[in-house]
């Protein structure tokens, strides 16, 4: 019988349903990606990539995320009645940002594509119509975004996840087949904008059917809309700052090095940007638990410390794994030539993102305590000294210059996670850090050797590929159980939380 609380078990679960909200497109996306490459070469891909970069980030700020944090917040101190007007108030933020934001890109389409990306004669009315398309869909994922933010505040992560799920395949089995009948870029972007859409009618649909507080009327002299404006400014800015960042990195590669170099940049890149996504997808759930308990320090610090353990244990796991295999899962999942050219960037790449995941539990410590401008400092941090070292880097050391100037920036800003601990907990969690430190790097060494060996002797295909990352993964699990990693307790929460996935 299980001794585990109720919070617990809700907890698990919910991590559960955050989780599968990003292996399933995940899965399809990675079978996808290496056909679209196929079907459009990687001159197209490279230009289909970076104008979809615009739809996944330029514009797109996730001002929704203060509705997680203020409807699990006001519910658990019993002041639903405010939801309504805090709904009301970020729905008309993101519908304006989201509005002027499409506009000023519209606008500037031409001189985007001629003076930023640097486009061939030949493709420039192909990449301006490609990003009128990205500004219809900017509009339609803001939306979207403020009502799956609202599902996440009423724990309801497994309709979340089962609509998160149908939009992951919705969008690549369309792309996938497109390319394959022959279609091209301005196909593809009509048909995400398409799904995107369809998929935002069914988030808001669930949302307004799960809170009754639910309204959109536009009352401007309300006190939510300072408090909006307020936390949301925050918001708005870091994402700005991270949006720029990302544009004229991807930018700056096309430019420098044209769409088809772009390719095995953004390849190695979105296998990066995956292995995030999977440990801040895990995270999602833990964002509404901290709101829930910013009065109760005792626990809200015992659910940091074994957030904080599991993320970096699965961070450590996952960026050994993907350095030690890269290169033959690049070679088997795309080609040969994406190996040879791609793997530098991807090492640096999977360095880049396994820090900027080994910080996310002190993103979501500042916005719970209302403090996201430390977020919008990191991000500020990443871009004045990125941007610059990419321009310096660039002609002497190709891609992987740009690439490294992500890293450094990344790194410089690692000092806030023990900043913030003392800002926020009381106290900065040294001890604690350094147990978890030299298990964790211990038993990714153990790893690291097996999968040298591993892929030093056996042929390449899927199959083996990923029989190597299993085993690896079982070996990494097997040191940190000797070392003492884990405790009773966690063992225990452990035991639940695979009952609960094999339910």
């Amino acid at each position: 019988m299980s001794t585990t609380s109720p919070r617990k078990i809700l907890l698990i679960n919910n991590s559960i349903f955050s989780l599968l909200s990003w292996i399933l497109p995940v899965v399809i996306g990675f079978v996808a990606t290496p056909l679209i490459v196929r079907n459009l070469g990687n001159r197209e891909y490279g230009l289909y990539a970076t104008i979809l970069g615009f739809i996944s980030y330029s514009f797109s700020f996730g001002i929704g995320r203060i509705l997680t944090k203020y409807v699990a917040e006001y519910r658990a101190s019993g002041e639903s009645d405010k939801i309504g007007e805090v709904v009301s108030a970020t729905f008309w933020l993101s519908f304006t940002l989201a509005l002027g934001g499409s506009l000023i890109v519209a606008g500037a389409a031409r001189y985007i594509v001629s003076e930023v990306l640097f486009l061939p004669t030949d493709q420039q009315r192909l990449g301006e119509v490609g990003l009128y398309l990205a500004c219809a869909a900017i509009i339609v994922t803001m939306l979207s975004q403020t009502f799956q933010f609202i599902l996440q505040g009423l724990h309801r992560f497994g309709t979340f996840v089962l609509l998160t799920n149908i939009s992951g395949v919705l969008l690549n089995i369309g792309n996938v087949a497109l390319a394959l009948l022959g279609y091209g870029i301005v196909e593809l972007l009509t048909w995400n904008f398409i799904a995107l859409s369809i998929m935002a009618m069914a988030f808001a649909y669930e949302a307004v059917r799960h809170l009754p507080e639910f309204s959109l009327r536009p009352r401007f002299r309300s006190p939510a809309w300072s408090i909006v404006l307020k936390y949301g400014s925050s918001i708005i800015l870091y994402q700005v700052f991270g949006n720029v960042l990302l544009a004229f990195e991807r930018g700056w590669v096309v430019r420098k090095f044209g769409p088809a170099s772009a390719t095995f940049y953004i390849v190695p890149m979105t296998l990066a940007i995956y292995m995030h996504g999977m440990v801040a997808s895990a995270t999602l759930a833990l964002f509404p638990a901290f709101n829930e308990l910013l009065t109760d320090t005792d626990k809200f610090i015992e659910l940091y410390r074994k957030a904080t353990k599991v993320m970096v244990t699965t961070t450590f796991m996952l960026a050994t794994m993907l350095i030690c295999g890269g290169h033959q899962l690049l070679q088997v999942w795309i080609n040969q030539d994406m190996a040879d050219k791609g793997y530098p960037v991807f090492v640096i790449q999977v360095i880049t993102f396994g820090l900027i995941a080994i910080m996310i539990m002190i993103w979501q410590l500042s916005e719970s305590f209302r403090a996201p401008l430390y977020n919008t400092l990191a991000t500020f941090i990443w871009m004045i000294v990125a941007i610059p070292l990419m321009i310096l880097t660039a002609d002497r050391w190709n891609i992987e210059g740009v690439a490294a100037s992500r890293l450094i920036a990344v790194a410089v800003t690692l000092p806030l996670i023990f900043i913030l601990e003392h800002r926020f907990l009381g106290h900065t969690l040294w001890r604690y850090w350094l147990a978890i430190g030299w298990r964790t790097i211990s038993a990714a060494l153990v790893m690291a050797i097996l999968l040298y060996l591993y892929f030093w002797f056996v042929p390449l295909n899927f199959v083996l590929v990923g029989a190597g990352f299993a085993c690896g993964a079982a070996v990494y699990l097997s040191m940190l159980l000797i070392t003492g990693f884990f405790t009773k307790d966690e063992r225990q929460m452990f035991g639940e939380l695979i009952g609960r996935m094999r339910k």
